[in-house]
């Protein structure tokens, strides 16, 4: 699939209100390399925005218009696509890098991220290793979709959608989110799973 045939797939899925998530397959390839995450963890770190949860878990957000994205051309060419799709609806769209140096086999090591939603649409690009995805009922423990992200697939989640990922590999991903005032996009819901 190339980048051109994903966006025009994506604006049918984004405006469908029954569609709450996609999972796109080997939707844009090349992706960028394992060194590409890391050295950008280096940057980070000299340039101020550098953040780690927990050992071997970097969740690290760039800023496109001052930090050196070289590496990661598609990822741009994708959040520009993206803010034209959205419109007014957004203000921006930020780019995130998610590593994980660990697998969910790792004994007693975070390698995603826990059960949560978040307040803005998001587009999680797979680019090294593979994730397993879990998406949520109403009901807090009941999972009703099981998803495995691999290199060139993206996976599109609407706002408020309860899910958490595992890594099955070392991995890494660009994560787009849609901002709207400066602030996460959306509003949190009065759910029982907040």
């Amino acid at each position: 699939m190339s980048i051109n045939a994903f966006l025009e797939k994506f604006k049918e899925v984004k405006i469908d209100p029954q569609i709450t998530h996609y999972l796109f397959k080997n939707a844009i390839t090349p992706v960028p390399d394992f060194k590409a995450f890391t050295d950008y963890i280096e940057f980070s770190k000299e340039a101020g925005n550098f953040r780690s949860d927990t050992e071997g878990l970097y969740v690290i957000h760039t800023d496109p218009n001052n930090h050196d994205l070289s590496n990661f051309l598609e990822a741009q060419d994708l959040r520009n696509e993206t803010r034209v799709i959205y419109g007014d609806e957004i203000d921006s769209v930020g780019i995130t890098l998610l590593l994980s140096e660990y697998s969910k086999d790792d004994i007693n090591t975070a390698t995603g991220i826990t059960k949560h939603y978040d307040q803005q649409d998001t587009i999680h690009w797979g680019c090294v290793g593979s994730s397993i995805w879990h998406l949520y009922k109403d009901e807090p423990d009941e999972i009703e979709f099981e998803y495995v992200v691999e290199p060139g697939d993206i996976m599109f989640i609407k706002k408020h959608i309860v899910h958490d990922v595992k890594s099955l590999s070392i991995r890494a991903a660009c994560i787009l989110t849609m901002h709207k005032n400066g602030v996460e996009y959306g509003q949190k819901p009065n759910t029982k799973n907040n």
